[in-house]
């Protein structure tokens, strides 16, 4: 993570996972940058990619190591001095199915 003096912050990283059953290694990258101030807003964008273990399609289909990638933009934008919203699309992809999404979320801290 780097932070910037001014209101950008920009992140990376890599995880790698071991799944079982099958002895399956996958590995996924991610950068993000991030704009805005605590208590006020945030706008993030994120793009994530690499390998999958396993995925269900169907009753009785799972895909095993394969590609994806997912895209993700957010809004989180304080009303009040405890609470706001948060604002999310996504698109995901992988060799069997895309899917598009987007999210609404009220959030308070206590």
């Amino acid at each position: 993570v780097y932070y910037f003096d001014g209101p950008w912050i920009a992140e990376g990283g890599v995880r790698i996972n071991e799944s079982d059953p099958g002895n399956v290694m996958t590995a996924r990258g991610f950068a993000a940058l991030t704009w805005g101030r605590h208590k006020d807003r945030y706008i993030v964008l994120r793009h994530d990619t690499g390998r999958e273990g396993y995925q269900l399609i169907s009753t009785n289909t799972v895909v095993s190591d394969f590609s994806s990638r997912e895209t993700t933009l957010s809004w989180r934008e304080w009303l009040s001095p405890k609470g706001g919203f948060n604002l999310t699309t996504s698109h995901y992809a992988n060799p069997s199915y895309k899917r598009n999404g987007v999210s609404l979320g009220l959030f308070y801290e206590f």
